[in-house]
């Protein structure tokens, strides 16, 4: 994106204009003296296998970089760090910052809870640097709107570029009823309505739910908003409420002809008995119901996609078989555009009690994006979870990629401590092992059309104060508002005009304006 690299430029100029050396490698181990570092993180996603208990993959990093940590492990961490950050409770050196996106670094730093880390990346991280300047959308999510940087972020865009949200359709169930593969919008109609009507799982009942997503609460988007790029607009329509023109406009999808046309659409569908009825679905559900040959469609990751399969081979249903599907093109027959998931996910800090914050920003840097230290981190320990081939490529032991105790791979990696809850640096080529070669192969058409996310735009405590109540109350009204559409509780032809004008009246056109100021100043636009 090249506003986003001019947002960069400006940064680097920035840092560089300060009065600090040129970065400099460092050695191993960072110190001898037995130095500690305290980290205050929340549990491994394999929760069977606590970080406290110093897994074997923190230990060959301690050996590396002769720093042992001490773990603060916090249950329901946002609820409890946001009671440590708000008291005069001492935190930790490393802190991952509660509420992930929702909690302002600036704020944390002015109370003096954390420190910015624009010096010691300069000085002392020359591989985040680097990383910063390799991936500058992930830059401009880790610099705040004063223009200084509080935080590393965990970079997801790995694992989001080769495993992608996308549709995906039963294989099995097209073939048996002898159906093309969708691609338009007419196409999809055609297809679902099959599925209903024609018992594509052969026992005789009526049973077949078309097309379902992974629901949460009002989540109505989550797959359906896949088939907006059919009507022009940026696909998901979930997450990309606001997007840009080609003049770095951002306006509001959900206002315009093409999002009430999406919706007209998705009810048309809900009304036939084509989408399923329940919007409380969660991804056990789907895997559940996959195993029950009750679904013919859907949208979600493509490794959990590999998963399903895999376990209804496991199960005894060995013809099952999904295909991943590209969102349908736009209304003028041209590819979509494809938005990946955000980019960015949990924040880590140092925090003002860290007596000495060079070691540890260089221990964030070597497990976080030196190329031995993120190796470890991601891939574990050569020979016990990844071995080099004949021709000299990367790939998993059979502990890994067969686990004896029926283990999916994340979770083999992460009960030895690889793949971590934290700082987390998802590579390409780490993204590429996580999937099997068919995903790999049928996501690959997607990839070409795939775009980062807008990052997530930093907000002044003022603006902070005068977008939350309009943002909160403009989220649930339009979901109440397009959920009762969806399921016909509400005509949209009748109840448009009523839709748009209470979301201005709750300040959708004010936080739209205070949207592109932040958009610009992120990208490093004059204000007019």
């Amino acid at each position: 994106m090249k506003k986003v690299s001019l947002f960069l430029a400006l940064i680097l100029a920035l840092t560089m204009a300060l009065p600090v050396s040129l970065a400099e490698d460092y050695t191993l181990p960072l110190t001898t003296t037995g130095e500690t570092l305290s980290l205050s993180i929340q549990e491994n996603f394999y929760a069977a296998a606590s970080y406290a208990d110093n897994l074997i993959v923190y230990q060959e990093l301690e050996k590396r970089t002769g720093v042992p940590i001490e773990w603060d492990v916090v249950q329901n961490y946002d609820e409890v760090m946001n009671i440590r950050f708000a008291s005069g409770e001492k935190l930790a050196d490393i802190v991952q910052l509660p509420g992930w996106s929702t909690n302002d670094p600036v704020k944390f730093a002015e109370a003096g809870k954390i420190i910015a880390l624009d010096e010691l990346i300069e000085q002392y991280a020359p591989n985040i640097k680097k990383l910063m300047e390799d991936l500058p959308e992930l830059a401009a999510e880790m610099t705040s709107y004063d223009g200084h940087i509080y935080f590393i972020p965990q970079n997801l865009y790995g694992l989001n570029y080769h495993a992608p949200y996308s549709l995906v359709i039963r294989q099995d169930w097209l073939d048996k009823l002898e159906l093309e593969t969708p691609k338009t919008l007419d196409d999809w109609y055609n297809v679902l309505k099959a599925f209903k009507e024609k018992d594509p799982n052969g026992n005789g009942e009526a049973d077949e739910i078309p097309f379902t997503s992974v629901t949460a609460g009002l989540s109505w988007t989550n797959a359906y908003g896949y088939f907006a790029s059919g009507f022009g607009l940026t696909a998901p329509v979930t997450g990309t409420r606001y997007w840009y023109d080609e003049n770095g406009k951002l306006y509001d999808q959900y206002q315009t002809e093409e999002f009430k046309e999406w919706i007209s659409w998705i009810s048309k569908l809900y009304d036939e008995g084509l989408i399923d009825p329940a919007f409380s679905r969660s991804s056990g559900d789907l895997q559940a119901m996959h195993l029950e040959d009750r679904i013919g469609a859907t949208a979600f990751y493509a490794d959990d996609i590999a998963s399903w399969q895999s376990v209804c081979h496991a199960n005894g249903h060995d013809y099952v078989q999904f295909t991943i599907l590209e969102t349908p093109p736009t209304p003028e027959g041209k590819p979509a555009t494809h938005v990946m998931r955000q980019l960015a996910g949990g924040r880590y800090s140092i925090s003002t009690w860290c007596e000495n914050p060079v070691l540890a920003i260089q221990w964030i840097d070597y497990h976080y994006a030196h190329p031995e230290g993120q190796v470890l981190m991601m891939f574990g320990m050569e020979g016990t979870h990844w071995y080099w081939d004949e021709n000299g490529v990367r790939q998993w032991t059979e502990y890994v990629s067969n686990n004896a105790e029926g283990l999916s791979q994340f979770n083999v990696l992460r009960k030895d401590g690889a793949n971590p809850a934290q700082f987390t640096n998802r590579t390409e080529e780490f993204g590429r092992m996580c999937v099997p070669d068919w995903i790999y192969a049928q996501c690959a058409p997607i990839q070409a059309n795939l775009v980062n996310p807008i990052p997530t735009l930093p907000a002044t405590p003022d603006e902070i104060d005068d977008m939350s109540i309009i943002d909160t109350d403009l989220a649930t009204y339009t979901s109440e508002t397009v959920l009762a559409f969806l399921q016909g509780n509400s005509d949209v032809e009748e109840e448009w005009d009523s839709y748009i004008a209470t979301m201005k009246g709750i300040g959708a056109d004010e936080l739209l304006a205070m949207k592109q100021v932040q958009y610009d100043r992120m990208n490093g636009v004059e204000a007019e």
